[in-house]
């Protein structure tokens, strides 16, 4: 292949893998395949092309564009185009409005993650009650997801702890943070962040 095309064919395809990746990280995640990852960065690509080209143009009209040139405006515009994306993903995800739960909502194929990425982007404490009975409670926490095909664990940061058949509540004053496996929970309950507390009280007043 002559170094013209091979040029030719990275500075095509290059910024709608890039713009998938951001995309992928930042925005909706879930595994794809190497062949699913090839048609959708060349479809992604065609849009990115077109508009690396019309931006070439312009800067062109100024400054002579090297390929170095070419091929950092596609970059910028490919991750950029991931970015935006993303922010839309995110704006769409964590609507309150019914419409655009309908429309993400079939989109999420598991409820862990649905449940625990609404609890964390909403500040919502949980409790996790374990197979023994005793019951973690905090507001930070972390979770893998299971659409990457993680294994279901939960990491909740200074955690506090109430024993199974007590209620005290132990506040684990040394304890960073519990690494808790799905097979030894029972039960997590999600509860009201202090803002959406706030609201709804508000709007009942």
């Amino acid at each position: 292949m002559p170094s013209s095309d091979l040029r030719d064919a990275v500075l095509f395809l290059a910024p709608g893998f890039i713009a998938l990746r951001v995309y992928g990280i930042y925005g909706f995640q879930r595994p794809r395949t190497d062949w699913q990852w090839a048609i959708w960065s060349v479809i992604a690509s065609i849009p990115l092309d077109l508009m690396s080209r019309w931006v070439v143009g312009l800067v062109q009209q100024r400054v002579v564009v090297t390929d170095i040139g070419e091929g950092s405006i596609r970059i910028v515009l490919a991750v950029g185009t991931g970015a935006v994306l993303a922010f839309i993903w995110s704006k769409l995800r964590f609507a309150r409005r019914l419409r655009a739960q309908k429309i993400v909502g079939p989109l999420m194929d598991s409820m862990w993650d649905t449940v625990l990425e609404e609890a964390t982007h909403f500040g919502r404490t949980i409790e996790v009650e374990t197979t023994t009975g005793d019951v973690y409670t905090s507001r930070w926490f972390g979770a893998a997801r299971e659409d990457t095909q993680a294994e279901r664990w939960i990491g909740m940061r200074f955690p506090r702890l109430r024993r199974a058949g007590s209620t005290d509540v132990d506040e684990l004053e040394e304890v960073v943070e519990v690494l808790l496996h799905g097979d030894q929970i029972r039960k997590i309950t999600v509860l009201e962040s202090p803002d959406e507390m706030a609201k709804r009280l508000a709007i009942g007043a």
